[in-house]
């Protein structure tokens, strides 16, 4: 395989393997925060949303306290950070360079 050729093909695998790790980790971080976030009534909770936005992934809670509560006991930072999405790109680089 020439190099040119091999470097498309690292491209391509690279963006499907970031994609994926994406995804992984979006619902990783979805689900942390509904594990974390406080509950009075449920309503928070089940506000929290997932989606994606070409090469981004968007948690939000839809809920008009949101933030205050966020502000007060953070729940959707950490969960973020648990997520661990840099480490996910990392391991989809190295999966895509076999």
């Amino acid at each position: 395989m020439s190099a040119p050729a091999r470097l498309r093909r690292l491209a391509a695998d690279f963006r499907s393997q970031t994609d994926a790790a994406l995804t992984h980790a979006a619902q990783k971080a979805l689900s942390a925060a509904r594990d974390a976030v406080p509950v009075r009534t449920g309503a928070l909770r089940a506000s929290l949303s997932l989606r994606r936005e070409g090469k981004s992934a968007v948690l939000s809670a839809r809920r008009p306290y949101a933030l205050y509560v966020e502000m007060k006991k953070p729940y959707l930072r950490p969960a973020v950070k648990a997520a661990g999405l840099s480490d996910a790109v990392k391991q989809a680089y190295k999966e895509a360079k076999k």
